[in-house]
């Protein structure tokens, strides 16, 4: 096509129908303006939002975290901690009576080298641990879990030994009476002593037609060991959370008293001058052993 044709065409469309379509286009541009300014807003207010949102997270847990923190009466390079090697728990047999209270032998040594405004660091310990039996975990109490634990480990033992003595055993009453194959044999009274150790209920589970099962034995053994595992976790899950829940009601009745007490890792933390501590008064304290606590238990606790 020549110019002359090109330029006869362009002049015959409408001018009207060249207007709209420039304004059309122009509308459609600003359209576009609009909605990318609106998506841009969008995302800057859903930013802000969520900046804000953790923000906000931040300074509650901030606030939360200064609000759990426990606060010592003094500095603690002036409290009286127990000096000795491991904890105090290194004692607890060694209790003596100081002013109508059971205390450790090394916290009645530093009563005794403490000023009456001296603040010792003392660790509280409920004396009857007895009531630990009763206490449920679980569905089972503590003495549950103790009785089962020791029926595992005598369980154990016995298959352990049956190991040995499963070989002869498997012989019956020619063990005793012609002796076995290669020449072992017992007396009456030592095969019948055997046999009501083992058990005829474990015997016959273990020596079936005339053939002793030490493969058996032996995965019956490691399953035995993962059990009695699975007993001492929960017997430690028990009283952790017993000792919780004795250190929560202890630290109750001496902050109702108006003592300073923190409670960590299920431990009861006493901070005391040496003249409120003589003049101690809480319900029920002669049931209250107290030890003096370390520094190093105190952190561990707190970790715990």
């Amino acid at each position: 096509m020549n110019n002359y044709l090109l330029s006869d065409a362009i002049s015959s469309i409408d001018d009207d129908i060249v207007q709209n379509y420039f304004l059309m286009k122009e509308k459609l541009s600003n359209r576009a303006k609009i909605t990318r300014f609106t998506i841009s807003n969008r995302v800057i207010t859903m930013v802000a939002c969520f900046a804000l949102m953790l923000i906000s997270v931040f300074m509650i847990y901030k606030m939360n975290e200064q609000s759990s923190e426990f606060e010592l009466p003094v500095n603690a390079d002036e409290i009286s901690w127990y000096q000795g090697q491991g904890t105090d728990s290194d004692e607890i047999d060694t209790l003596l009576e100081w002013n109508g209270l059971n205390v450790s032998k090394t916290l009645n040594t530093a009563l005794q080298n403490a000023k009456e405004s001296d603040y010792l660091a003392i660790h509280v310990r409920i004396m009857d641990e007895m009531k630990i039996n009763d206490f449920v975990y679980n569905g089972k109490s503590y003495k549950e879990y103790s009785f089962e634990l020791e029926e595992l480990n005598n369980l154990l033992v016995k298959l352990e030994a049956l190991l040995k003595d499963g070989e002869y055993l498997k012989y019956g009453a020619l063990l005793y009476t012609e002796g076995t194959p290669d020449g072992e044999k017992w007396s009456y009274e030592l095969y019948g002593q055997t046999v009501e150790y083992y058990g005829k209920a474990v015997l016959e589970q273990y020596i079936v037609q005339g053939e002793f099962l030490a493969d058996k034995v032996i995965y019956d053994m490691e399953n035995t060991k993962n059990r009695i595992s699975s007993i001492y976790q929960a017997l430690e899950a028990t009283r952790n959370a017993y000792n919780e829940q004795i250190a929560d009601n202890m630290a109750t009745q001496f902050k109702n008293s108006g003592y300073i007490v923190n409670v960590r890792g299920g431990s009861l933390f006493l901070f005391v001058t040496k003249e409120n501590f003589a003049k101690l008064n809480v319900e029920n304290v002669q049931n209250y052993a107290f030890y003096h606590a370390s520094y190093n238990e105190y952190n561990k606790a707190e970790s715990d």
